[in-house]
């Protein structure tokens, strides 16, 4: 059972229905934190189908093994840029419900709030006609644009007692603190303008193994298409060059987790250095650090390199 759905196995445009069995109603939690909401929301409907939407992957690991010992098979999560998704989720309007529980304020950046105008169409344009978002916040900021923002778009119904009988655990903090938390269940309208499009681009390089050129510079060449180690499988392909790098396919399958990328190696004067080449929405998970010791280990053989820092360890 996989609970990760990896932006690099996804097509574009996303369609929920590819990941759920037999579920047409759907509810996404975008920032589920702990996952603790979700995890009770779930297990109250478990005939929906629920994808949480995080840019944490400490909070997808914590989330995927709570998944796991609770036996729910009807969530899915993402590591993945909320907005983004929703401006490539089709069919449109085939979302029940959006769910931001303390949304970040963004208090030097309200374009990136979710109550700016643009992010609003967004999530308009996913919910369907009897769709809901639903919002908790104890912001100012967030309680004034959602008035001034959503105007044409949504109805708005506030309200200071929350919409479902379970907190978060930020929310049961700031309760016993005394802030003035309001919830909003925004009903869309018709709209007939043109939604928002945004641009879907892989990104990210994080370095993860630099090794210091101690004798000839020698790439591995052969490396086995399939090895297991435990409950993680994982497999390397031969790589091929861009430019002066060397690319190594990866795939690694193993306990609510299939991921597909690519190890990048390249030089400097005196280092080798072995990279996550294309994701910034990938999980380092415990089997991507054990296919990147794998592939560190080759070089190691060749007698060339030395280890100078390696964060597969851990």
């Amino acid at each position: 059972m996989c609970y990760f759905i990896s932006p690099f196995y996804f097509r574009v445009p996303f369609h929920l229905k590819d990941y759920f069995d037999d579920r047409d109603k759907f509810t996404i939690e975008v920032g589920f934190g702990n996952g603790d909401f979700l995890v009770n929301l779930a297990s109250q409907e478990k005939e929906h189908g629920y994808l949480g939407v995080e840019i944490s992957s400490r909070s997808v690991l914590k989330l995927t093994r709570k998944l796991k010992s609770h036996g729910l098979f009807n969530v899915r999560t993402i590591k993945f840029d909320a907005f983004l998704l929703f401006s490539i989720i089709e069919p449109a309007h085939s979302v029940y419900r959006v769910i931001y529980n303390f949304p970040d304020p963004w208090p030097r950046h309200p374009e990136r709030r979710v109550t700016a105008r643009k992010n609003l169409l967004l999530i308009h344009r996913i919910l369907r006609r009897d769709g809901k978002l639903y919002l908790a916040t104890d912001a100012d900021v967030l309680k004034e644009d959602i008035i001034k923002n959503a105007s044409g778009i949504f109805d708005v119904y506030e309200q200071e007692e929350p919409f479902f009988p379970f907190y978060t655990k930020y929310q049961t903090r700031w309760v016993q603190e005394g802030r003035e938390i309001r919830y909003y269940r925004l009903l869309p309208l018709a709209f007939y303008g043109k939604y928002p499009e945004l641009k879907y681009d892989k990104g990210g390089r994080m370095a993860h193994v630099i090794m210091e050129i101690t004798g000839e510079r020698e790439i591995p060449d052969v490396l086995p298409k399939r090895l297991k180690e435990k409950t993680v499988l994982f497999y390397i392909e031969r790589p091929y060059r861009r430019g002066s790098d060397f690319l190594f396919p990866v795939l690694v399958k193993e306990e609510g987790f299939v991921q597909k990328t690519y190890f990048r190696v390249y030089f400097t004067d005196k280092e080798a250095r072995i990279v996550l080449d294309d994701t910034s929405y990938l999980v380092v998970t415990e089997g991507i650090r054990r296919a990147m010791a794998y592939l560190r280990d080759l070089f190691l053989k060749t007698g060339g390199y030395s280890v100078k820092r390696d964060t597969t360890i851990v």
